[in-house]
């Protein structure tokens, strides 16, 4: 009977032991829930030969044609009229990548700008009177796409340097391109709607972006070819995985030559090289594992008058320096009531970059003298609340520890600039209080940007963030 028992107690554990195995393993490959909508496309592929003096067999550069039906691709090639992208595809990539952002830009495009009713949808505080929304956007995008052969990009320097080869000729092709169709269509008569294009924008995800920043600093590329980058989840401090030297140097060297293409020359007269380069990095945030956002960051290579990079925030900021903007300060409508008086504890900011994730009925504190480089730095606020009703910003000359205007005394009275904030078009999206997770974030809907001016005889700024709603 011991021994019997002996083996009940066994196998019971080798159960449980089973049972909490299998859970666990349940849990790891149980796929994620996507919050996405899918994206449909019916793409093609028009191949864009290179010129019978240059050889490049082991590389391909394609134009992104979207639409099921059967088209000519000589044809296609000869209406080339639109803005020029090129995107770069990653590690391991493939050039068909491009192929959801080319779809829903051209759907866009035929579709036109979003309702009018979309602009004012943050807020009900805001009219529009005076704007005049375009029917239709003026210019298509037409994208290109590098096929790199789906090479490993991330493991070898070497790689990453063809690679760049490859897309600065990809960029002089692109432009060369649109030049030969447009005396094309001059010859047949056929009017162009636009200017010939002199720059190309490029996309690059994951090594790409660092391809496409890697481009800009080549000596062979065209002055003024490239003047927008805009990378996903690429690294650009250093490489994710450092397995041979070269990728490091490569990085360093790249990296070196962004910092000194932002310094002004021994003559004044002449500006920067890349002066006219803005680069946007959007990171995946806490969700992308393979690359972080510290090796997303812009920080130390491009300047924030001309970079910086994007997460799944629902509100940031950063005091930048950049150009003024008018300086008429507006005050909130008497209607929009907040739930109480008073806000909760204040917090003290310290650093030039907040983040608000709830609406906590907190009030920020910042000494804009102190992050602002002592009254040089502009200030820019993007965020998904409403504003008035959900965020509130207002200047003051000195602290005080009321948070009700009409306590302040006279001399020392406040100015709310809450109303200068400016909509960001946006889709409809279901209605959200608060935002839960990152992901579960809806787009920003508006921004402020203030300028030394408008802050000028003000030392500090309170950023004051309504407390939770309750709906029944």
């Amino acid at each position: 009977m011991a021994g019997f028992g002996g083996n009940c107690r066994l196998g019971a554990v080798l159960f449980f032991s089973a049972w909490i195995t299998l859970a666990a393993l349940n849990r790891l490959v149980r796929p994620a829930p996507n919050g996405c909508q899918m994206t449909y496309m019916y793409p093609t592929y028009i191949p864009i030969h290179a010129p019978n003096n240059v050889s490049s067999d082991r590389y391909g550069l394609f134009l992104y044609h979207e639409g099921w039906k059967e088209i000519d691709f000589d044809e296609r090639v000869r209406k080339l009229d639109g803005v020029p992208v090129l995107f770069i595809p990653g590690n391991g990539g493939s050039y068909k990548q491009v192929r959801s952002f080319a779809a829903e830009s051209s759907r866009a495009y035929q579709n036109g700008p979003l309702e009018p009713s979309f602009y004012r949808e943050p807020s009900s505080a805001f009219e529009l009177e005076d704007s005049s929304l375009p029917s239709q956007y003026g210019r298509i995008l037409d994208w290109f796409t590098v096929d790199l052969e789906g090479e490993h990009s991330a493991m070898d320097g070497r790689i990453l340097e063809e690679h760049t080869e490859y897309v600065v000729y990809a960029i002089h092709r692109i432009l060369d391109q649109y030049k030969e169709s447009h005396l094309a269509r001059s010859k047949d008569g056929v009017r162009s709607t636009g200017n010939l294009p002199s720059s190309v924008m490029l996309v690059g995800h994951s090594m790409g972006g660092f391809v496409a920043r890697a481009a800009l600093v080549h000596p062979g590329l065209r002055k003024s070819a490239v003047e927008t980058i805009l990378t996903l989840s690429s690294p650009h401090q250093y490489p994710p995985v450092a397995l041979q030297p070269s990728l490091g140097h490569f990085f360093s060297h790249v990296n070196e030559e962004w910092r000194n293409g932002y310094k002004k020359g021994v003559s004044h007269t002449s500006s920067p090289k890349l002066s006219n380069v803005v680069v946007v990095s959007i990171s995946g945030g806490i969700h992308d594992y393979q690359i972080r956002s510290r090796l997303a960051a812009l920080d130390g290579i491009v300047p924030s008058t001309h970079g910086f990079m994007v997460l799944n925030l629902q509100i940031f900021l950063r005091v930048i320096p950049g150009k003024p903007v008018r300086n008429d300060t507006l005050f909130c409508p008497p209607s929009v009531l907040w739930t109480s008086d008073g806000l909760e504890k204040d917090l003290h900011i310290q650093s030039n970059l907040v983040t608000v994730l709830a609406m906590d009925g907190r009030r920020r504190w910042l000494d804009i003298k102190k992050l602002g480089s002592n009254g040089r730095g502009h200030f820019v606020f993007v965020t998904n609340l409403a504003p008035c009703s959900g965020v509130r910003i207002h200047l003051w000359p000195e602290k005080h520890r009321s948070s009700i205007e009409n306590e302040v005394p006279a001399s020392k009275r406040i100015v709310e600039v809450t109303s200068k904030m400016v909509h960001i078009p946006a889709g409809p999206a279901p209605k959200q209080v608060e935002p839960g997770s990152q992901t579960e974030q809806p787009p920003p809907s508006a921004f402020l940007l203030l300028s030394p001016e408008d802050m000028n005889g003000y030392n500090f700024m309170t950023i004051s963030v309504a407390s939770r709603q309750v709906f029944p």
